[in-house]
């Protein structure tokens, strides 16, 4: 299974029922929908459903998806497919329901959201990992998963990625990234660097610290760099490096560009600002 989904149908006489969503990968790849009335049980073999299967006639080979009806988009991660690179894709989810099953994934016009390369975890062809999970936030504003990098140019990875891999990069080292649903032209964040995981779901808990700390963490690729256990100082600056608790637990002087290994710190959370010589300064959070 990849994958799975409920929005809402209405039966014969016009009552709301829900239709239920799964991917599958093997032994017949593709999303089927199908209903309640579909599902059979010892007594009784279940029904052909009437709904159509998505995207069963492009060799498609997925690991998630998500619908985001109130934007009409649709989000898949596709590990393979007959006419697309590996990555995080975006068609209009009107444009799918029109054109279920297309001979070609690009007769739906998709946009790429992330074509960074994924360690390969699991048999290629099927079982690879890839993007285990789309979550979205409660208020419906931002989708998450889980990515785990290759680590290395030459490092196995999930399928063709649409991307290759770029140490330098921010975005393709592991961690928890996010885009902010219903944009056009969508900016992929790293919001948690160094957490590798595989199932996500955000939950906002009442009078909880740790989110709002987890959701100001976003790093972008300017003058300080999380790369690994490493945070890496693209010029002349004060690295100071605080736990959760706001102390002070390591200060560094860093010249021109310098890495600051994180590996002698405890498992946690921490927040790192470097202070540079113009009195401007840039933070980000690492798990360690």
């Amino acid at each position: 299974k990849a994958g799975f989904a409920i929005t809402k149908d209405v039966d014969a006489a016009g009552n709301e029922e829900p239709l239920y969503w799964v991917g599958m990968r093997y032994n017949g790849n593709g999303i089927f929908r199908f209903k309640e009335s579909n599902i059979g049980n010892a007594e009784a073999p279940g029904s052909k459903p009437d709904q159509p299967a998505i995207l069963a006639n492009i060799n498609l080979n997925l690991s998630a998806f998500y619908i985001d009806e109130k934007n009409d988009h649709f989000y898949i991660y596709i590990a393979s497919a007959t006419d697309v690179n590996a990555g995080l894709y975006r068609v209009k989810y009107s444009d799918l329901l029109a054109n279920p099953d297309p001979t070609k994934f690009a007769d739906l016009n998709p946009v790429l959201i992330d074509g960074a390369p994924i360690k390969l975890e699991g048999a290629a062809g099927s079982q690879e990992t890839g993007i285990t999970q789309l979550a979205p936030s409660e208020d419906g504003e931002y989708l998450y998963w889980c990515y785990i990098s290759p680590e290395s140019a030459t490092g196995s990875v999930v399928g063709t990625p649409a991307e290759a891999y770029d140490e330098s990069n921010p975005l393709h080292q592991t961690g928890i990234k996010r885009i902010k649903l219903g944009e056009e032209a969508t900016t992929v964040q790293m919001l948690v660097p160094g957490a590798k995981g595989y199932g996500i779901v955000p939950v906002d808990y009442e009078n909880s610290s740790a989110v709002e700390s987890i959701e100001g963490s976003v790093v972008e690729a300017n003058r300080l760099q999380v790369i690994g256990n490493a945070v890496t100082v693209l010029e002349d600056a004060t690295l100071n490096i605080y736990n959760l608790n706001g102390s002070l637990v390591a200060q560094v002087a860093t010249t021109g560009v310098q890495s600051v290994s994180l590996d002698n710190l405890a498992a946690g959370l921490y927040v790192v600002e470097a202070v540079f010589a113009d009195g401007s300064k840039e933070v980000v959070k690492v798990i360690r």
